[in-house]
This record gives structure tokens, C-alpha cells and sequence, in this order.
């Protein structure tokens, strides 16, 4: 998925209010956004909680 930047809103990171087909835009944006989070969530992080081992990270792309 792509937006023009003449529809985006670059201060609030949102498809411009008043755009044609802002609402569903806006939710499969809000469904990309969820299914990251959720990715990042899953990653199980080294001992120390800052650095992610090759392990866990070949373990995670699997």
C-alpha cells in the first residue's frame, strides 16, 4: 500500500481527513501497525532485554 504524499498529513503520520476512502485507508493502516506490534512483541529478547541473540532471531524468522 501506498499514499501520495498531497494525501498525507506528514504532522499527524494520517491520510489527510476529507480524503475519499479515508476510512478504510486508515483501518488497513491501524491492521499493518497491529500485526508489527505484535511481531515485536513475539521476539524473545537476550538475557540483558536490549540485544536479541542469533538464535532467537533465526528462531523468529523461521
Amino acid at each position: 500500500m501506498s499514499v501520495s504524499p498531497v494525501h498525507w498529513n506528514h504532522d499527524k503520520q494520517e491520510i489527510k481527513t476529507g480524503e475519499r476512502n479515508r476510512s478504510a485507508y486508515m483501518k488497513k493502516l491501524d491492521s499493518i501497525e497491529a500485526e508489527i506490534r505484535s511481531a515485536y512483541h513475539s521476539i524473545p529478547f537476550g538475557s540483558d532485554g536490549k540485544v536479541i541473540s542469533k538464535d532467537a532471531l533465526k528462531s523468529f524468522q523461521d
